[in-house]
């Protein structure tokens, strides 16, 4: 996290909040920065880092621009049930996500009374259950085809 302060040394642009019960590793921006200098060779993974997270950002504003909102919430679905690219590869996937409407909404730009509409579609044709706080996914093949 904060990958874009490491470069330009400006304030982070966004907090994370953990869901769960997580280890959070802090090391301050001068030591990182010092460390970085003495092993030059790991800017290049930190600029991969940023790089993927810019080009998740340019799909996501592209899809905000031309799709609407059933199918920009079917994908973002299968994005994070496939952990936005990084696992498809090895061909895995995570069933539940811990995800509220709410967030899922500010997620896409749209109100919660819409993704509440998109969900219920997307259960009665048995591709997602929804419950309080999580999305399970039923069918990834079927919501892959839901974004199209």
């Amino acid at each position: 996290f904060g990958e874009i302060s490491v470069f330009d040394g400006s304030a982070r642009t966004h907090d994370a909040h953990a869901t769960e019960a997580s280890t959070l590793v802090q090391v301050p921006h001068e030591r990182l920065q010092a460390w970085l200098q003495a092993h030059p060779g790991h800017w290049h993974a930190l600029a991969l880092l940023l790089t993927d997270k810019l080009r998740t950002a340019f799909v996501a504003i592209e899809e905000l621009a031309l799709l609407p909102a059933p199918q920009r919430l079917a994908r973002r679905l299968v994005m994070m049930a496939e952990g936005y690219g990084q696992w498809n590869a090895e061909g895995q996937s995570r069933r539940v996500i811990e995800i509220s409407q709410e967030q899922l909404s500010l997620m896409l730009a749209i109100s919660r009374q819409t993704t509440n509409q998109i969900l219920k579609d997307l259960e009665a044709r048995h591709l997602v259950r929804v419950q309080r706080g999580e999305v399970e996914i039923l069918d990834l093949v079927a919501l892959r085809a839901a974004c199209h």
